[in-house]
């Protein structure tokens, strides 16, 4: 699965990180994947992770987070929510 982000300075407009972490969590709130690489980016400000849910995965509602960092040390943390359900 593809998680993505939009970073945005305080103007609101597009900018791109200089740096990245991203952290995933099951539903038990287990840190399942930490990583500060491997991001794609797609365009100015619009990033994605390549995130694959392993086999054994709990069924319920997954969390992640994604920290950029910008130039002038500000940072955006951003949190969002994926559903894994029975096959």
């Amino acid at each position: 699965m593809w998680l993505e982000e939009t970073f945005k300075d305080k103007d609101k407009n597009l900018e791109d990180p200089t740096s990245h972490k991203i952290q995933i969590f099951d539903p038990t709130g287990t840190l399942k994947k930490e990583d500060t690489s491997n991001f794609v980016k797609v365009s100015l400000g619009i990033w994605y992770y390549r995130y694959d849910i392993p086999e054994n995965g709990k069924v319920g509602t997954w969390k992640w987070i994604w920290i950029g960092t910008f130039a002038d040390g500000s940072k955006s943390k951003e949190s969002h929510t994926f559903k894994v359900e029975e096959p």
